[in-house]
């Protein structure tokens, strides 16, 4: 008698539970925004020269014949610090923002002024490790905070000196580089801003970019895919209508989705895709190449949808690898 209540009991609390699931409404969805597939253009990016370590400069006949430098210790500094100092040009500043080229060893010359802030930002998603090292910490005044840029957070160190003519310097340390810098305060004189170009990581986000669109080429025209790294356990179902553009295949590579549609799209409405809500997903994008959508990220289900007079055409799309 007690084995068959506590049956009954498990039984109500499953029906229960499913009674009282949640269905999926539209506003579950967000739509996808459809971008223009662009191949990549070269683009050219110069590179701060680099002076070579005595190590491994080479040197000519002519000067292997000159005298030793016989050169003070201080001069040699002095001059070696002349070399290296980057200071504000016209060419650099982004209306009040001066961008210097990042080089590795170079000092950048930034001009304060009392009374005024001078914020320095660094690369986004570029963090500092520890305090800033300031030469002078009593006469200057330092803080931080940061703010957002496409999804990326960006540091602000603000700097403030107490009085005009004084001269220190300021060590940065991040998880990426460091900064040497050179502070100079003056009684007007100011620069609002100051932020880098990084030359190296422009070419190599180029590089990286042209060598995902060349695979994503190679892929789709050969529809060749590394099955070690691919999933292709997507269940795809119509939900409304008769649709003629059904996708015949639905698969990922870890960090994209690719639906491919059948011929027959071409000569028929492309339908909009709307991607299930998940955390704080707020935007997606994806990318038409011929008879595929590229998906910039994985999802756990989507849908295709087309607004017709006589009635929805909508097909659902699962990835059963994913929880819902």
């Amino acid at each position: 008698m007690y084995l068959h209540a506590l049956f009954i009991l498990s039984f109500a609390l499953v029906i229960n539970g499913c009674a009282t699931q949640k269905p999926i409404s539209r506003d579950d969805y967000v739509k996808a925004v459809k971008t223009e597939y662009i191949e990549p253009v070269p683009k050219v990016v110069t590179v701060p020269k680099v002076i070579a370590a005595h190590q491994l400069r080479t040197f000519s006949e002519e000067d292997r014949k000159k005298k030793p430098n016989n050169k003070p210790p201080y001069r040699i500094i002095e001059a070696a610090n002349a070399a290296a100092t980057y200071k504000p040009d016209h060419y650099g500043y982004f209306n009040a923002i001066m961008q210097y080229d990042y080089a590795e060893g170079a000092l950048y010359q930034i001009f304060c002024a009392p009374f005024k802030l001078t914020d320095i930002q660094l690369q986004p998603g570029e963090e500092l490790l520890g305090k800033p090292g300031i030469g002078d910490p009593v006469r200057w005044k330092a803080g931080s905070s940061t703010s957002y840029k496409n999804g990326q957070k960006i540091q602000h160190l603000y700097i403030k000196p107490t009085r005009p003519d004084l001269n220190t310097t300021l060590i940065l340390t991040t998880n990426r580089r460091t900064y040497h810098i050179e502070l100079h305060s003056y009684k007007k004189t100011y620069m609002s801003a100051v932020s880098w170009i990084y030359a190296q990581d422009e070419l190599d986000l180029y590089s990286a970019q042209a060598e995902e669109i060349r695979r994503e080429n190679e892929m789709i025209q050969t529809s060749s895919v590394d099955i070690s790294h691919a999933n292709f356990n997507y269940t795809i179902e119509v939900d409304e209508g008769s649709p003629v553009w059904k996708p015949v295949r639905v698969f990922d590579n870890g960090k994209k989705t690719y639906i491919q549609f059948p011929d027959a799209l071409a000569s028929s409405e492309a339908p909009a895709l709307y991607v299930l809500k998940h955390g704080d997903l707020q935007m997606v994008n994806y990318r038409v190449k011929e008879n595929y959508y590229i998906v910039d990220r994985l999802f756990n289900q989507a849908k295709l949808r087309i607004a017709q007079e006589g009635g929805e055409e909508i097909v659902l799309i699962m990835n059963d690898n994913k929880g819902s």
